[in-house]
C-alpha cells in the first residue's frame, strides 16, 4: 500500500501554491527533476510521482488522500 502524500504535503498548503499545469482532474504543484506533486480539483487528494530515469511512477497518495480520516 503507498504512503500517504498527505501527512507529506498537507492539500490546504497546496492550494495556495500556483499551478504549474494542469490535468484532466489534477493540477501540478510542485516539481523538480524527480518530483511531481499534484492536487486533484475533483476529490482534493494528493499525489506524489517520481522520476525513475525513465517514466513517472506514482509512488504515494492519490485523488482521495485528502488527510482526512473517512
Amino acid at each position: 500500500m503507498k504512503s500517504k502524500a498527505s501527512s507529506i504535503y498537507p492539500p490546504d498548503t497546496l492550494k495556495g501554491l500556483p499551478d504549474l499545469a494542469i490535468g484532466q482532474c489534477c493540477s501540478l504543484k510542485l516539481k523538480t527533476d524527480t518530483l511531481r506533486v499534484w492536487l486533484c480539483r475533483v476529490a482534493g487528494g494528493v499525489t506524489i510521482e517520481r522520476y525513475n530515469g525513465r517514466r513517472w511512477e506514482e509512488v504515494a497518495g492519490n485523488c482521495y488522500d485528502t488527510g482526512e480520516e473517512g
